[in-house]
């Protein structure tokens, strides 16, 4: 089991990224769409919490669109809290090669070498990175449908660089102005992050719990403006989810949310696993007037103690509870 930091498949987590249908940019039975970028456009995650151990792995799965000819163009790119720049992927080449170059970076000098081979044109290609950042060292893998392509590393960490926790993605691989890149099933994660699979499922409907107020379809709709409210304490919202289709093997069930609150909102929220009719708590999260990314990983079924299986995702609501 590894320890999620970060996950999506939304456009609202990437401000200005489109939700794109294109046949085999992404895999239906996981994820709704793909999160298309087009041509020379840069977006940005959401804040996330750093990692509690050295390693950070990122894993994201990228269709590349037309090849674009100018190298240097960037793909990925990881910040720290003080948002120093750790590490960036950009093509590597002025030609057509789909050769990705990795960074490395510590504040007074830059590794850089090229990918050992390259993506794979016309398909999903899986993208994982594993950073390590400490007192004394900071190093970078990249690997490329599972194979190691690149590493790089420092003996110093001369400026005491952390560890990340936001990341930006860009259209390296892509040309002309109608041309897009693909992303999805995007997360991060505390250890081995490759042969990942991201499924996504979202509220269909009011679980059996449901005192917020608002109208369930707006926590489904891509609109980071819309959503449901309430200004009262211990007030639960459960939700049903859409079935799980895929194998029995679950490594971890992480509940999402975004938020913000007004002045008269309560300043915390649990996220709720409810089976059975019982309901679990996560510990309380505070919750800021700006919108805010969430994130409780759920490593074990809380109801039996045990790892997830398949058939427990059909006993379960997901939801959240306001804290006075």
């Amino acid at each position: 089991m590894v320890k999620m930091l970060f996950a999506s498949n939304n456009i609202i987590h990437f401000p200005t990224s489109t939700a794109t249908s294109t046949a085999g940019t992404f895999t239906p039975a996981r994820v709704p769409y793909s999160i298309g970028l087009r041509n020379n456009q840069v977006v940005h995650s959401p804040i996330f919490k750093p990692s509690s151990v050295e390693e950070t792995w990122f894993h994201f799965k990228f269709y590349p669109g037309l090849t674009s000819f100018n190298g240097g163009e960037l793909l990925f790119s990881g910040y720290d809290e003080a948002n120093h720049l750790l590490f960036a992927l950009s093509k590597a080449t002025n030609d057509f090669s789909p050769i990705i170059n990795l960074k490395v970076y510590n504040g007074n000098t830059i590794l850089n070498v090229n990918s050992s081979f390259p993506l794979t044109a016309g398909i999903m290609n899986n993208v994982d990175i594993k950073c390590v950042v400490n007192l004394v060292s900071i190093a970078v893998e990249l690997y490329v449908n599972g194979g190691l392509a690149a590493t790089l590393s420092f003996g110093t960490n001369p400026n005491s660089y952390g560890k990340p926790n936001k990341f930006r993605l860009s259209t390296a691989f892509t040309s002309g102005a109608d041309a897009y890149s693909f992303f999805s099933e995007i997360f991060a994660t505390e250890s081995d992050s490759r042969n990942g699979k991201l499924h996504l499922l979202r509220p269909t409907g009011a679980g059996a719990l449901n005192d917020w107020l608002g109208s369930l379809t707006t926590l489904v709709d891509e609109d980071p403006a819309s959503g449901i409210t309430t200004i009262e304490p211990n007030a639960p919202q459960t939700t049903l989810l859409t079935p799980y289709v895929g194998p029995s093997n679950i490594s971890n069930v992480a509940i999402i949310t975004s938020t913000s609150r007004g002045i008269n909102s309560p300043t915390k929220l649990k996220h709720l696993m409810r089976v059975s009719g019982v309901n679990y708590e996560s510990a309380a999260l505070d919750i800021d007037p700006s919108l805010q990314y969430n994130i409780t990983d759920f490593l074990i079924n809380p109801a039996t103690s045990l790892p997830w299986d398949s058939s427990d995702l059909s006993a379960i609501e997901t939801g959240f509870l306001s804290v006075a």
